[in-house]
């Protein structure tokens, strides 16, 4: 039974919300469970909703020029490549200080990673399922992390993981798969092709088929049961739950990069400004007012 139990809890942290757009080395907008965080274009940090950290923690910040964060914890990339946390640092995931010639950086739960500009990854936080064996990766262009799982792409556009969920979402040998441009885990693994299309492998998949009609998607993102497409036009569209009215992004325009919460969807506009929609009791929507917010 405990074994069950377990499983259990972690299936539950793979399904925190988790994006990245394909610039990601610029992540100005984050969201994870029930928070959002963002960049604004003079090198700050705002952040709203549920966390283990306050807006004061990151007040000081400046010079960032991207942003990662879960509920824990918080990380802020600096346009000299270095990078500062903030946050629960029971297992050493804010101990990022020392790393140097950072392009990109990714948080997990209880777990930091960073991308360096030679293509190699530095990791500090808890080594659960062995996550921190993407230390040992090199030639990456791209990495993101979700709840026990770390996932990088390689610059030949092959993907390589560590971690929980890595083996189980992620299928190859389906056809649909071509040259990859971004991996994102949510509920499962969503899959972005450099053609534009969309593959979901995981838990509901039979319900979320719709994203393999998706053209034209250049970034990808996701939420507990349900899946956020952005166009190349600046429109998103989603599918699956809509509990929270999470997916009821149709009228967006303009967008230049998305993120997702558990329930939450966040849009960043080309002039700046965010929308959101969806779970508001955490007061993690509270963005609306958020303006210059730096464009990736």
């Amino acid at each position: 039974m405990k074994s069950y139990i377990f499983i259990f809890s972690v299936f539950m942290l793979l399904l925190a919300g988790c994006s990245k757009p394909l610039s990601a080395e610029r992540t100005t907008i984050s969201g994870d469970s029930y928070h959002t965080a963002a960049v604004t274009s003079d090198g700050k940090v705002l952040v709203a909703g549920y966390r283990n950290y306050s807006q004061e923690d990151v007040s000081s910040w400046r010079h960032i020029v991207s942003v990662s964060s879960d509920d824990n914890h918080i990380l802020g990339l600096k346009n000299d490549g270095t990078v500062i946390a903030a946050g629960n640092n029971a297992y050493g995931q804010c101990e990022v200080s020392r790393w140097t010639d950072i392009r990109e950086i990714a948080t997990g739960f209880n777990f930091s990673i960073g991308l360096r500009t030679d293509g190699s990854v530095v990791f500090a936080g808890s080594n659960m399922y062995s996550v921190n064996e993407c230390t040992s990766w090199s030639d990456i262009e791209s990495i993101f992390g979700n709840a026990y799982t770390a996932g990088g792409i390689r610059r030949n556009g092959t993907y390589i993981g560590s971690g929980a969920g890595v083996e189980e979402y992620y299928r190859p040998d389906d056809p649909a798969i071509r040259v990859i441009a971004d991996i994102v885990f949510s509920s499962g693994a969503i899959i972005l092709n450099t053609d534009g299309t969309v593959v979901y492998h995981g838990e509901q998949a039979e319900f979320l088929q719709e994203v393999r009609g998706w053209t034209d998607i250049k970034a990808v993102s996701g939420g507990r049961y349900y899946l956020v497409g952005l166009r190349r036009d600046g429109t998103v569209v989603a599918c699956g739950d809509n509990t929270y009215r999470q997916c009821e992004v149709s009228e967006w325009t303009g967008i230049v990069a998305i993120a997702s919460g558990s329930y939450h969807t966040i849009g960043l506009r080309e002039d700046g400004t965010i929308v959101v929609i969806g779970d508001k009791r955490f007061d993690q929507c509270d963005v609306t007012l958020w303006k210059d917010i730096a464009v990736p």
